[in-house]
């Protein structure tokens, strides 16, 4: 393959792997929606579109292995294929987590999840935050701004400290609440994942560019 066909098809996985991420993105959007919003309509519909992530994700690890075959790349080059294939594994796990949080609150079946100090919210901004960050530091391989997403994790998982404490003195407290404590708990969860899948995220941004491995998480 000539060099600057190369250079294009590897701008167009790039192009393709952050258009993945934007709708990961959207998937927690609109399942941390419906979780506010008690819309179980819209969890369904969150837990449907998944199937269209995957094939996205699947798309491109096909295409960046046809890019290895065909090209003996050098260094730099083996790291940015390597590099936006974890990176599109990674928005995908981000995906599977939207869905996860999609089933929570089909199980929950519309009641109110429970939220006793009211720390889901600020999980919930905290992770919205990161997905804004880490789309944006890939579209620019900003490697300065992938430096700075752990602060913004240690935010992610002190609000789901504290919301695991608080349902568990709930649950305590009111042992009728266990069920919807329980599904609240696992929707947390998933949403603290959704941040250590950015943080990678930001890692593998630093590689891509610098060749260095940090550990953000």
């Amino acid at each position: 393959m000539p060099r600057e066909r190369f250079e294009q098809e590897l701008v167009r996985l790039g192009s393709s792997t952050l258009v993945l991420g934007e709708q990961a993105s959207t998937a927690v959007q609109q399942a941390t929606q419906a979780l506010l919003e008690q819309n179980v309509q819209l969890a369904e519909r969150v837990i449907t579109e998944d199937a269209g992530i995957n094939r996205m994700e699947r798309a491109i690890l096909d295409s960046a292995a046809d890019l290895l075959v065909l090209q003996a790349p050098v260094a730099s080059d083996l790291r940015r294929v390597l590099g936006i294939s974890r990176v599109a594994s990674n928005f995908e796990r981000i995906g599977d987590h939207a869905r996860d949080i999609a089933r929570g609150i089909v199980r929950l079946g519309g009641a109110a999840s429970v939220d006793p100090q009211g720390d889901l919210g600020m999980l919930i901004d905290g992770v919205q935050a990161m997905l804004r960050e880490g789309l944006e530091c890939f579209s620019l391989a900003d490697v300065d701004r992938a430096r700075t997403v752990r602060k913004a994790e240690d935010n992610v998982r002190s609000a789901y400290a504290a919301l695991y404490r608080g349902i568990l003195a709930q649950i305590l407290a009111e042992p009728t609440m266990a069920t919807r404590g329980t599904h609240t708990l696992f929707i947390g969860h998933d949403l603290e994942r959704i941040s250590d899948h950015v943080a990678n995220v930001a890692e593998t941004i630093v590689y891509m560019v610098t060749g260095n491995t940090v550990e953000l998480n």
